[in-house]
C-alpha cells in the first residue's frame, strides 16, 4: 500500500493537496476521449475482416488475447485446425486432446475456425468438409 505510506510520510498539507486535487484530475482524464481508446488496450482484439464465429474460436480468453493481433490467432487456429479438425487428430498438440471435455468442444471449435476467410478473400482456406469430419 504505497498510498498509505506515502500519506504518513508526507507533511499533512502536501496530503490534502493530493486528495482533494486526485479526484478532479482522475475525472477530467476519464472523461477526454482519449481515455477510453487507451482503456481500449486491455479489450481482446477484434478486426471486422473475419466473421464473428471464427474471431468467437480463434481468440483466447483474456489476458491471453492481448499478446497479439487477430490476425495472429487466426492464422494460429486455422494451423491448428489441419491438425486437430477431421478424423486424424494424431498430429494435434493439445496436450487434453483425449479428455471429453477436448472431444465435447472441438466439433464448435472446428466449426468457427472453418469460417476464419477474410471477407471478400477469394482465396481457399480449409476445406470445410475436411474441418467438420468429426463434428
Amino acid at each position: 500500500h504505497l498510498d498509505h505510506i506515502f500519506f504518513h510520510t508526507a507533511p499533512t498539507s502536501m496530503r490534502k493537496m493530493v486528495r482533494s486535487s486526485l479526484l478532479p484530475i482522475i475525472l477530467v482524464v476519464c472523461s477526454l476521449s482519449g481515455a477510453e481508446a487507451w482503456l481500449s488496450c486491455f479489450k481482446c482484439p477484434t478486426d471486422d475482416k473475419y466473421d464473428k464465429a471464427c474471431l468467437k474460436s480463434a481468440i483466447p480468453p483474456w489476458p491471453i488475447c492481448l499478446l497479439h493481433d487477430a490476425k495472429f490467432f487466426v492464422d494460429a487456429a486455422m494451423d491448428g485446425a489441419t491438425r486437430c479438425c477431421g478424423d486424424d487428430t494424431s498430429q494435434c498438440r493439445c496436450p487434453k486432446k483425449e479428455t471429453n471435455a477436448f472431444k465435447d468442444a472441438i466439433g464448435d471449435w472446428c466449426k468457427g475456425v472453418a469460417s476464419c476467410k477474410k471477407e471478400g478473400d477469394d482465396t481457399e482456406g480449409i476445406p470445410v468438409d475436411f474441418l467438420l469430419a468429426d463434428a
